[in-house]
């Protein structure tokens, strides 16, 4: 009875494409999933829910469409994670038999690895070894599968003229109706931002009289916010990357042609025919907004405040989502608070790096060491929480340009460092695992640990040998951080 129902159908489908209607091949591919359902139904029997094997089937479906069809959503991702590691994929060890243009069993590997890791971290803090033998297994079987259809499958036209080369996307809101897609529903990324999508829905139920108009606002924010997918790449970084970074969109996105401003308050320095001039409440640096972006219920004068949404593209400011008249003084405080926010982070560093020898880490074995180097420093002892840190241990301090001065408990027994009277070897090859699933950490520290080679202990469980563990660990480290801790590459 399970079996029965656990099947894939037309809606599950048109779900992972930028379109309502039915195409002619949609019901091979459909055919092909529930292929696909049934095999890992049967590699996998009970260790994942059925939601994730219907997730299986479709990405893998999907990625085969993309291949054969010329999406190029599959050769982005690889093609940027050459140019980032040297390698097309992560983990897996490619052969001369490997073709980026073409299917690939390593390929089937890894997104079946990335759906299984999704489900896994939901229930508890676990990573799962990337050549694990039902993973390995299955991938075999589906492209076995997909290697004889190759010749005869049928291409979804629909889906060329998506990415092409020649693309223009000069108007910004048919760049972000391909970007909401892209977002939240193909096949590459949205296994990585559903629960977003989740959270925005979850605003409009709470929220009765504006409710719509919040969720609208927030999954337009997010998609230019937040960093998505398996290189925690921003939105228009994979428009880049797909469409190909050479080409006159791809250039224009990265070469400082695209600026996302998250929701702030602004002050209408001016105002005519034409458009207003803007500024922020972070910045003097002044922003033109025509006529044409603006709602047209926007009546603020010069001296008027107003919170919106802003999106820098393509040489103009466009409004993504919303923007409302507010009272003067929020705009006032705001740039206060931004300003007060700004200095404390400069002055606060200055004085760590000072106190730390020019330093941007030092370690403690225990919250009493950590609040008397500060007390030290800083000479605030009455600012300090002794409640906060209280019995805590293990603790690093860290610089950060961006997030002024942190500190972070336990993991300072993970960090191989001559500095370091915390670091326990064996504790690291444990429980190291857990910097990638246990701990929010941020994208200067990731890289200062990764760059300096001061987490060697890290490895995965693997049933070749503890090498190969410790290999798959080291070679990828800095992709596995962009894995699993997205949020820290903002």
């Amino acid at each position: 009875m399970n079996r029965a129902k656990n099947r894939i159908y037309l809606k599950d489908w048109l779900k992972l494409h930028p379109y309502e209607e039915q195409v002619s091949s949609d019901i091979y591919f459909i055919k092909l999933s529930n292929r696909f359902l049934d095999i890992t139904d049967n590699i996998f029997k009970k260790e994942i829910s059925n939601k994730t094997k219907r997730t299986i089937a479709l990405s893998v479906a999907a990625y085969f469409e993309d291949v054969i069809s010329g999406l190029g959503l599959w050769q982005g991702f690889t093609k940027k994670h050459f140019a980032m590691y040297g390698k097309y994929l992560p983990f897996y060890r490619l052969t001369e038999n490997y073709i980026p243009e073409e299917i690939n069993p390593e390929d089937i590997s890894f997104l079946i690895w990335s759906i299984v890791q999704h489900e896994i971290l939901e229930s508890r803090e676990t990573i799962v070894n990337p050549e694990n033998i039902a993973i390995t297994t299955l991938s075999i079987a589906l492209f076995s599968i997909i290697d004889e259809e190759y010749e005869t499958a049928l291409e979804n036209e629909m889906l060329q003229s998506l990415f092409t080369e020649g693309i223009d996307y000069d108007d910004f809101y048919a760049f972000r109706s391909v970007a909401l897609w892209l977002y939240y529903e193909s096949y590459l990324i949205a296994p990585y931002t559903e629960g977003q999508l989740e959270e925005a829905l979850d605003a409009e139920n709470r929220h009765k009289e504006h409710g719509e108009i919040i969720a609208y606002a927030a999954m337009n924010e997010l998609i230019f916010k937040n960093p998505c997918g398996p290189l925690a790449l921003k939105i228009h970084e994979w428009m880049a990357a797909i469409v190909g970074e050479d080409t006159d969109l791809g250039n224009m996105l990265l070469q400082t042609k695209f600026n996302y401003k998250s929701p702030r308050t602004y002050l209408v320095k001016d105002k005519n025919e034409a458009g207003m001039i803007l500024l922020s409440c972070d910045s003097d640096k002044p922003i033109f907004l025509s006529k044409e972006t603006m709602q047209e219920d926007m009546h603020a004068q010069p001296g008027h405040a107003i919170f919106g949404n802003l999106v820098y593209y393509n040489g103009k400011w466009e409004l993504n989502g919303f923007m409302m008249d507010i009272p003067r003084d929020e705009y006032d405080r705001n740039r206060d608070e931004f300003r007060k926010k700004a200095e404390g982070i400069d002055i606060s560093r200055r004085i760590f790096l000072k106190a730390n020898k020019r330093k941007p880490v030092r370690y403690f074995k225990n919250d009493k060491e950590l609040k008397e180097f500060f007390n030290n420093a800083y000479s605030l002892e009455k600012k300090i929480d002794k409640d906060v840190l209280k019995k805590q241990k293990n603790l690093i301090a860290f610089s950060s340009v961006e997030n002024g001065v942190a500190t972070i408990s336990d993991i300072a027994v993970y960090i191989k460092d001559k500095d370091n009277p915390c670091y326990d070897s064996e504790e690291a090859q444990e429980t190291g695992l857990a910097l990638f699933a246990g701990y929010d950490l941020f994208q200067e520290l990731i890289e200062y640990l990764v760059k300096n080679n001061l987490i060697p202990d890290l490895k995965l469980n693997s049933i070749e040998s503890e090498k190969r563990g410790r290999e798959l660990a080291q070679e990828n480290l800095d992709f596995m951080f962009r894995f699993f801790q997205p949020l820290s590459y903002m």
